[in-house]
């Protein structure tokens, strides 16, 4: 949205084995964190905004790496700030009751259904692979 922002993509595939290892506060994973955002870092990024909701549970490394003058965002909770202001009322209880959940995933995996099925109550219906490439 703004022509001056320079926005850089960095994917980071072996930290989501780390995240779910819950290796989040682990010299190892500062070992890959560093490996992956130092090229970012060298080039003075300001924001580190982090695209995986496995990533936040990385915080504590990914912090200690970025360094204080680096803000780290996390891109769930801009997500869930945006649901709550736009759909408040689903929230509060004042929408109609009459929904239905949906699942879109990058990967479905047993683990990801058995852990989604104890959060909600009952094995989630309408899963959905889906390519984001």
């Amino acid at each position: 949205l703004d022509p001056d922002v320079a926005v850089e993509a960095a994917p980071c595939p072996l930290l989501v084995p780390l995240a779910e290892e819950g290796g989040g506060d682990h010299p190892i994973t500062d070992q890959g964190a560093e490996t992956y955002l130092r090229p970012l870092l060298d080039r003075g990024i300001e924001v580190l905004i982090l695209g995986c909701t496995h990533y936040p549970l990385l915080l504590p490394s990914l912090a200690r790496v970025a360094g204080p003058s680096v803000r780290l965002v996390d891109s769930a909770s801009s997500v869930t700030d945006t649901v709550v202001r736009d759909h408040g009322d689903l929230l509060r209880g004042t929408a109609s009751p009459a929904g239905r959940l949906r699942l879109q995933l990058t990967d479905r995996s047993d683990r990801f259904l058995r852990i989604a099925g104890s959060i909600l109550g009952a094995a989630p219906e309408d899963v959905e692979l889906v390519d984001v490439v």
